[in-house]
């Protein structure tokens, strides 16, 4: 999710860069508009840069050592103090000085901090007995700083998660508010276009990345249809190829029979009853892939992955002539 906004946040700089370049497509009043509702948006992104740019879990291996210090710290005191207990038959203070590293492990921060106070105030009153048994003031000045150690992490920790979160919900009003300036100025760049065809090519197409963004993890969504029914076509065969200079791909449009295509096959799919074929986690790069189905003419495409967009495409095949 995260990738994704600032994906979307990059994306609109661009966007932005491109309607402004032409000076006749800039000057448009519906595009000056909210080009500057966009950019006023995208000069507010500090407030989200607390989620953009942290991490939730960002203390977890500080806390984890903290945490485990003072818990040897608290079980060495505890057992000491539970022996002292058991000499005087004071049940209190067993009940206090009761403990195992199992239920130590089971306490939440704050639990764990409060049994920590229960045993330093236990331990300052009976002091003179515990160092009989070899408790000295520098362990009682560990147990002191490994609890004051993890009560700092733990107060970061709460006031970071409060950013974190703060940041997490202007995030995502800032991206809503976003794609709604920039489906205005689909509007307005649209009736620009005339003039300037190029520019506005240009900024289509970096609209059309920003719709087709990475979703739960896909890099490839391929739908697979006969082109005059436009029915989808189920248990179509899906060959997909590496091929990075297009070679591949300018063989099979002319019909050469020589391919090797078993070396360069990367990925191997079959259209479901509703004509899909989906590719997760592909590496980054240019494929093709050989769409064929008996009774259809094998068709070839150009496919292009990167990690932050999903490549979308309907492939149209066409009906043989001849069915053998």
């Amino acid at each position: 999710m995260k990738r994704r906004m600032r994906t979307t946040l990059d994306l609109c700089k661009r966007v932005v860069a491109i309607a402004t370049y032409d000076a006749k497509i800039a000057s448009n009043p519906g595009v000056r508009l909210s080009v500057g509702r966009i950019e006023m948006l995208l000069g507010t992104t500090d407030s989200a840069q607390p989620y953009l740019a942290g991490s939730k879990h960002c203390f977890t291996a500080q806390r984890r050592a903290l945490r485990s210090e003072l818990l040897g710290e608290l079980f060495l005191f505890g057992t000491h103090l539970k022996s002292y207990a058991l000499q005087i038959s004071d049940k209190k203070m067993q009940g206090v000085a009761h403990m195992t590293k199992t239920s130590l492990l089971k306490l939440r921060d704050d639990k764990l901090l409060e049994k920590s106070s229960s045993i330093r105030a236990l331990a300052a009153q009976h002091m003179e007995a515990l160092k009989e048994q070899g408790i000295t003031d520098a362990d009682v000045e560990r147990l002191t700083s490994a609890a004051d150690n993890i009560s700092r992490c733990f107060a970061e920790k709460r006031e970071h998660n409060t950013s974190f979160g703060l940041g997490r919900q202007f995030s995502v009003t800032l991206i809503q508010q976003l794609k709604e300036e920039l489906r205005l100025l689909d509007v307005h760049m649209l009736a620009a276009k005339a003039n300037n065809e190029a520019v506005y090519q240009e900024y289509a197409a970096i609209r059309s990345q920003m719709r087709h963004q990475k979703r739960g993890g896909l890099s490839l969504r391929m739908k697979v249809v006969d082109s005059q029914m436009q029915n989808p076509l189920s248990n179509a065969s899906i060959q997909i190829f590496k091929d990075e200079k297009g070679l591949l791909f300018d063989n099979l449009k002319a019909g050469n029979a020589e391919v090797d295509l078993a070396e360069a096959l990367a990925y191997k799919k079959v259209t479901t009853p509703n004509g899909l074929a989906y590719c997760r986690t592909m590496e980054d790069g240019s494929y093709t892939a050989l769409v064929s189905m008996f009774g259809y003419n094998p068709e070839a495409v150009r496919i292009f992955i990167n990690q932050n967009n999903t490549f979308v495409l309907q492939v149209e095949l066409q009906r043989s002539s001849i069915v053998s």
